[in-house]
């Protein structure tokens, strides 16, 4: 009857759960997303006016937030490096960050929009 009920959640409980929404993809790395996620009317987390006012709550999703390019912001430090080879090296490591952020930015923002 207690709220978060997370809070009973022991290390065993969050295993449990974090295996049954994970799945690999076909390089064997670890995909998470199997579990759906419930919609929060009908639970005790749902209100429809903000506790200390007749102001109906926000239900509107925050704005997507926005992640900087860290080649744009490490581009002046990778311009700086002699070995043209090490150079391209940083540029497509960076690169690879940002476009595994911009990708983990977008699944937050989808599962924002389903909450």
């Amino acid at each position: 009857m207690n709220t978060p009920r997370a809070k009973y959640f022991d290390q065993n409980v969050i295993q449990k759960i974090t295996s049954a929404d994970r799945t690999k993809d076909q390089q064997g790395k670890a995909m998470f997303g199997l579990l759906p996620l419930k919609s929060s009317n009908n639970t005790c987390y749902y209100t429809t006016h903000h506790p200390f006012s007749d102001v109906p709550a926000n239900n509107e999703p925050l704005a997507a937030s926005y992640f900087p390019s860290i080649l744009a912001e490490l581009g002046g430090f990778v311009d700086q490096i002699n070995s043209r080879t090490r150079q391209s090296q940083a540029r497509a490591a960076l690169a690879k960050f940002d476009a595994k952020s911009k990708k983990a930015s977008s699944y937050m923002n989808m599962g924002q929009l389903m909450l």
